[in-house]
């Protein structure tokens, strides 16, 4: 449904929706030196019993070419019915 990121805020940005734009943004952020390493998951439950939201919290390590590791912490959720990734927000870049 949306990935929200510094440069792509949900709401604010429509890019955010656009979830054929994720690959060339990924691709972007990795030609710059970006790399990301998860650090931690939890899973938070279940909402939505009808449609079924798989919730997520976690912090992954974020580097950037030439930078010092810090913690990128954040939160999801996947929809159960189609195993997609339905949101997906990165809290500090």
């Amino acid at each position: 449904m949306w990935y929200g990121a510094p440069g792509r805020q949900y709401p604010d940005d429509d890019v955010s929706i656009d979830r054929g734009s994720l690959p060339a943004y990924f691709a972007a952020q990795h030609s710059k030196g970006d790399t990301l390493e998860l650090k931690v998951l939890d899973f938070s439950g279940i909402t939505y019993r009808e449609t079924g939201f798989a919730n997520f919290g976690y912090s992954l390590i974020h580097t950037v070419a030439g930078s010092k590791p810090h913690d990128a912490p954040g939160k999801g959720a996947l929809a159960c019915g189609s195993g997609k990734i339905a949101v997906w927000r990165i809290d500090s870049w």
